[in-house]
């Protein structure tokens, strides 16, 4: 005779009593943030080049974000607005663009920007940023010909001229991958985009590069004549170092 075995009951446990925990805030407000001072950065691995405009590499945009800066910049919610921009303007057809460059802005070594590095920098990147090579070949006025696609009206104002109209002229200048970020003539001039420029970067950012110790840290400090748009709050020394 087989005899059906009683089911197991699963043992009750008591209930785990419900508490309230709070989370210590992780941001402070700007009543409490700190200026000046020391900011350390763990990098995730050693730097090969401080050219952005030859390599993407994190550890590169790291030093890129903090000491060169571009036409235009990310906010906070993915848009693009203007960096080194102060306005611009197109023609009732939208064939031609006229940017106006912030004025009285300088590189770390004291070189006023103008439209001369505007157009060294992405003379250089014309055929290695995405954006830009597809704006200028497809769209640019003079088939493609940088010179007849960007043209310099004096220090200040630049345009782009196009034989079709698009709305990626302001991405082909924007803070793209090997995004034009504006660098002087001892990187434009002597090397090709397909080169990595050599010695320490010099931008219009809000750092200036001080020392490179390879395979532990590089560091920067705060710009004291940098002349933001709009105005951040700086630390007075930015340091990377490697684990």
């Amino acid at each position: 005779m087989v005899q059906a075995l009683p089911t197991p009951q699963a043992p009750q446990l008591a209930p785990v009593p419900q508490t309230q925990t709070q989370r210590p805030a992780m941001m402070m407000s700007a009543d409490e943030a700190q200026f000046g001072g020391t900011l350390r950065i763990v990098a995730a691995g050693s730097i090969q080049s401080f050219d952005p405009l030859w390599t993407t590499a994190s550890g590169t945009g790291n030093v890129s974000n903090t000491i060169l800066e571009g036409l235009f910049e990310y906010t906070s919610d993915y848009g693009i607005a203007p960096l080194l921009i102060e306005s611009w303007d197109s023609s009732d057809d939208n064939l031609s663009w006229t940017f106006k460059l912030r004025e009285g802005i300088k590189f770390h070594d004291g070189t006023p920007l103008t439209t001369e590095q505007v157009q060294g920098t992405l003379n250089r990147q014309k055929d290695r940023a995405p954006i830009l090579r597809l704006v200028r070949n497809e769209f640019g006025a003079g088939d493609g010909e940088f010179e007849e696609f960007l043209t310099v009206e004096d220090d200040l104002h630049f345009s782009l001229n196009l034989k079709e109209g698009t709305g990626l002229v302001i991405d082909a200048i924007g803070p793209q991958g090997f995004g034009p970020r504006l660098v002087t003539a001892d990187w434009y001039d002597n090397y090709t985009a397909n080169q990595s420029a050599e010695g320490p970067p010099n931008g219009t950012g809000p750092f200036i590069f001080e020392e490179w110790l390879p395979g532990d840290r590089w560091s920067a400090t705060r710009y004291e004549d940098y002349s933001p748009h709009p105005a951040p709050r700086a630390a007075h020394r930015r340091t990377y170092r490697l684990c």
